[in-house]
């Protein structure tokens, strides 16, 4: 009971705070979309899609790495490798930001990079990449550590906090544009790191604070490497749809697609609150080897999920037309609406399968949760490629759904097979 309790207290703490997060997102969108206009919210939001795929090298399955080796280390107090494993990552993410960011100033001439056009706000963006890598860090140690709310607090309230109250602060004296947004998402991002290493460096145990520290630094490379893998996969199947658009279709389409993807998200929120607190209790019910209690914590955390998520998306179908040309204005209706309702749809299927990607993961079959992210991924790419050179907006929707249904099929099939438990709703 006091498990349950601990996690269904962690559930709705992260529930809060990523409640608050969807709003200021939904407002700073609001904010954005309406003093940008479509075209430059599209580019904005092409821009934003490409800093998570840099951040690959540097950071890609750092975090779910950590969250699970940290889980262990507090499960069996072994201070020492948790003292090593936070010495070498952030080891490792400095470095590789450095490489990068030193070879992205080598490749692009100087005169390129003062122009106007995307290649500016790229560079810009790039300077995201190490703080989103130490940020990994931080939310991995503390997930691992139990502390699921202090590890997204300061990214998903800080950060968008004070994202959102420069951006009116600097809009009431000056006009917004694309480069002075991302100049303010990275002074954000910066401010949000320090309060993140301060919740850090206060909640350490006592035991990290002093004493030896102790390294198993090819294990933990090798088991990097799925996490990476998985990360890769599943980052460019995150970002497929704005990708493509962006280089096969219009700015435009490409704004509508992410008001689209902004609405449609709030569909998939209850599953993503259960995998930001799941992680420590599959990784401590498989270790003690409680089939049962793994078995039960899958099929609650999923029915739970599902039945938020057909609450909040039968409204969305039913007035979502009506809600984003009153949010957003007229001029995003159009291409968001019937995009909105197939990313429902794919969302709705994702949360009724649960956290099979996670199950698989946390258990120590990574490779196998690469298996689904890889199928969807070649799903979507096909389908994109063919429907959104013409169907645009809702191509890329539909490539994007039927990705997710064949990636939650193929996973729970290799849930079943590995771990002997069935997952989802039924």
């Amino acid at each position: 009971m006091s498990g349950a309790r601990t996690f269904v207290r962690g559930f709705v703490g992260v529930g809060a705070v990523r409640l608050c997060s969807i709003l200021l997102a939904l407002v700073t969108s609001i904010v954005l979309a309406r003093t940008l206009g479509v075209e430059s919210f599209g580019k904005y939001a092409f821009v934003m899609a490409l800093v998570p795929l840099l951040s690959l090298p540097v950071a890609g399955g750092l975090a779910p790495l950590l969250t699970r080796e940290i889980a262990t280390y507090c499960h069996n107090d072994n201070w020492p490798l948790f003292r090593g494993l936070l010495r070498a990552s952030h080891a490792w993410v400095l470095t590789c930001s450095l490489v990068l960011l030193l070879l992205a100033w080598l490749y692009v001439d100087a005169d390129a990079a003062a122009g106007q056009g995307r290649l500016q706000l790229v560079m810009i963006a790039l300077l995201l990449v190490p703080l989103g890598g130490v940020n990994a860090i931080r939310s991995g140690v503390l997930k691992g550590m139990g502390m699921p709310v202090r590890a997204v607090l300061p990214v998903q309230i800080i950060q968008s906090t004070l994202f959102l109250l420069a951006l009116s602060l600097i809009g009431l004296a000056y006009s917004l544009n694309v480069v002075t947004v991302l100049w303010v998402q990275v002074a954000a991002a910066l401010l949000a790191y320090l309060a993140g290493s301060w919740l850090l460096l206060r909640n350490r145990p006592a035991g990290v604070r002093h004493g030896p520290t102790s390294y198993e630094t090819l294990r933990w490379s090798s088991s990097l490497l799925p996490f990476a893998l998985l990360a890769a996969v599943g980052t460019f199947n995150s970002q497929i749809g704005i990708l493509m658009l962006g280089m096969l279709g219009t700015d435009e389409q490409v704004g509508g697609l992410r008001v689209a993807d902004r609405a449609a998200h709030l569909v998939g929120l209850p599953l993503t609150l259960v995998n930001m607190v799941i992680a420590p209790y599959i990784v401590r019910a498989r270790g003690d080897g409680d089939q049962q209690r793994l078995q039960r914590l899958a099929q609650r955390a999923a029915r739970g999920s599902f039945a938020i998520a057909i609450t909040v998306a039968v409204p969305l179908v039913l007035f979502g037309s009506a809600v984003i040309t009153f949010v957003f204005g007229d001029d995003f209706a159009r291409p968001a609406y019937l995009p909105m309702v197939l990313l429902i749809a794919g969302y709705l299927v994702n949360v009724f399968f649960g956290s099979v990607g996670y199950l698989l993961s946390m258990s120590g079959f990574v490779r196998d949760s690469v298996k689904g992210q890889v199928a969807s991924i070649l799903v979507n790419v096909t389908l994109c490629a063919l429907l959104v050179p013409v169907y645009g907006a809702l191509g890329a929707a539909a490539g994007v759904a039927l990705g997710m249904l064949v990636r939650n099929v193929l996973l729970a099939m290799l849930v079943r097979r590995r771990l002997g438990i069935r997952p989802g709703v039924l």
